[in-house]
């Protein structure tokens, strides 16, 4: 796993819930890999389309690739994960 590969994983959950979550292409903003447990946390943002902000989004994916969180991240709070 790369960081390439981490983040067309998330790119194909967002596909898979086009429907439910925010559009536009989404911008990576951070990652982490935290090589003991196999897991890549990773923040990317979207345009917001009522307003000038962006949408945060962190995502969790494990090492096969598949994505096992997703949550808002919220801008200038804590990060709790």
């Amino acid at each position: 796993m790369n960081i390439r590969m981490a983040v067309d994983s998330v790119k194909q959950h967002l596909q898979y819930l086009s429907d439910l979550g925010p559009r536009g292409e989404p911008r990576l903003e951070e990652f982490d890999v935290d090589d003991d447990l196999g897991i890549w946390t990773l923040t990317l943002s979207f345009d917001d389309p009522f307003g000038a902000q962006r949408i945060y989004r962190v995502f969790q994916v494990n090492s096969e690739g598949d994505v096992v969180s997703m949550k808002i991240a919220r801008v200038g709070e804590p990060e709790h994960l």
